[in-house]
């Protein structure tokens, strides 16, 4: 759930940001690579790890990357039980080193069951990748203004 959660709110955003194609590698990318990460880091644990923290964690990095100022909602359970049904808006440059902190908080606790391993490494791969695409590639969102203008549709917003 929270995998979709963080889908839903950041990956729309990336994905124009970086257009389809270099979203799809990216997303690829980083899963291939945090999955590697907690394949080698718990070898002997016996655990199966199904599923796409890596992938997710990359594009939460990237989201951080390109979108450092927006705001993400957040409803921890302490806060639950102790204020009611309220949530807590933080800018992702904020939200995203407290997420990256509750990975290794886990870690020192053993947490078991959630692939600890995949996040922090998918989330590794996602922001190297971004860095090189933030420099080697244009913004998808103009790139297709800019194509729109060229073939002399009319652009409205601007």
């Amino acid at each position: 759930a929270v995998n979709l959660y963080f889908l839903k709110i950041c990956g729309d955003n990336v994905e124009d940001r970086l257009g389809p194609k270099w979203y799809l590698l990216l997303f690829l990318g980083a899963g291939l690579l945090g999955g590697l990460m907690h394949a080698l880091l718990t070898a002997n644990s016996g655990l199966p790890m199904l599923g796409a923290s890596g992938a997710v964690s990359g594009i939460l990095a990237a989201y951080v990357w390109f979108f450092p100022d927006v705001r993400l909602g957040l409803l921890p359970l302490w806060w639950f039980f102790l204020r009611g049904r309220h949530w807590i808006h933080l800018r992702a440059m904020f939200y995203v080193p407290i997420w990256f902190m509750i990975q290794v908080t886990m870690l020192a606790f053993g947490v078991q069951g959630i692939a600890v391993w995949a996040h922090i490494g998918g989330f590794l791969a996602g922001l190297a990748m971004t860095w090189w695409m933030a420099t080697h590639t244009p913004d998808a969102r103009i790139a297709h203004l800019a194509g729109r203008i060229a073939a002399g549709e009319p652009v409205s917003g601007l």
